[in-house]
């Protein structure tokens, strides 16, 4: 049998772990507010146009894998590589000649993102919008998302 002196040294050292526990979890909360509070800005439009246009245009030489290469983590994890060649495969507007149409900024999950926004020329059968938001990535800037529909 335990005298009552063990018993609150044998306690003690649970009750130190669940308080370092509950120290690193609201650490790593502070952290992470801190981060996404510190986003950085959406990218003027002499950085995302380009980093825009470049993915568009693997898209149109049909290298769809390529252009997906030029994608964010999160794109990537949501959107699987062979998943991403057969979507860029079924929409004919993405291999079509586009016109430039605005730069614009969007709220994308809470996050302000730029966005370029595209179209087939005027007199084209297709009448598809395409929308390609860009993000920055561990200091560089890629494309975060893609809507052609």
């Amino acid at each position: 049998m335990k005298s009552k002196n063990e018993e609150q040294t044998s306690s003690l050292p649970v009750a130190t772990i669940a308080s370092l526990v509950v120290a690193v979890i609201v650490v790593a909360g502070l952290v992470w507010y801190f981060f996404r509070a510190s986003e950085p800005p959406p990218a003027d439009e002499a950085v995302g146009r380009p980093v825009a246009e470049r993915f568009l245009a693997e898209l149109q030489a049909k290298r769809a894998g390529s252009a997906w290469d030029l994608t964010t983590a999160e794109f990537k994890s949501d959107e699987g590589r062979e998943s991403f060649i057969r979507w860029a495969a079924q929409r004919p507007v993405l291999t079509s000649p586009l016109e430039f149409q605005e730069y614009r900024l969007t709220d994308f999950n809470g996050l302000k993102r730029a966005e370029c926004v595209y179209r087939p020329p005027a007199g084209s059968k297709i009448n598809t919008q395409v929308r390609i938001a860009v993000g920055q990535e561990f200091g560089e800037w890629k494309v975060e998302r893609v809507d052609a529909d």
